[in-house]
């Protein structure tokens, strides 16, 4: 499987315009980094990319690929987004919050919602990429899929505008929400 064409980390970001030079961003469940180094990339070491997992295993990954690619900007942080202060980000940091991969695996939508609002600076950018609510050959059971009006639904909510779908690979679908 070509990754390029699985989801693709470079225009995810290029279309959010969510990860300029200096910028500081949070990745919402990181796992091993997979938008993490190119996030790093994006933002150079004027600024900081927050790399939030619920599991260590992931984040080691993450800290030694950063380590070994020279990217002092990612910071991991073992977090739990499903509670109230769960990526231990303070408050008003983040410019651009990306969840990739994260909402299908997540019971409250609302939690996520809720900390992504908590970090952003105001008129800050969040990044919302799933699978497509359909069945592909690859990712979670279909059941598992969240369907994207749910998402566009529930971030109204939280006091984020829809802005943009934005393009992220063959089998998932991508939106960039403005904080209102």
């Amino acid at each position: 499987m070509d990754d390029e064409s699985f989801l693709r980390p470079h225009e995810i970001i290029t279309n959010s315009d969510g990860a300029q030079k200096g910028f500081f961003v949070a990745d919402f469940g990181c796992g091993h980094g997979y938008l993490t180094v190119p996030l790093a990339r994006a933002v150079g070491t004027e600024g900081a990319v927050y790399a939030v997992d619920i599991r260590k295993e992931a984040l080691s990954v993450v800290s030694s690929r950063a380590k070994r690619l020279g990217l002092p900007q990612v910071h991991v942080i073992l977090g739990d987004l499903e509670k109230e202060l769960g990526s231990y980000i303070g408050d008003h940091v983040c410019d651009t919050v990306f969840c990739v991969n994260l909402l299908f695996q997540i019971k409250n939508h609302g939690n996520v919602f809720k900390e992504a609002r908590r970090v952003l600076k105001d008129n800050g950018r969040l990044v919302v990429v799933d699978w497509e609510d359909t069945s592909t050959p690859y990712g979670p059971s279909r059941e598992q899929r969240i369907n994207k009006e749910s998402i566009i639904e529930a971030a109204k909510g939280f006091g984020f505008s829809k802005h943009a779908s934005i393009s992220a690979g063959k089998y998932h679908w991508g939106l960039l929400f403005l904080l209102k």
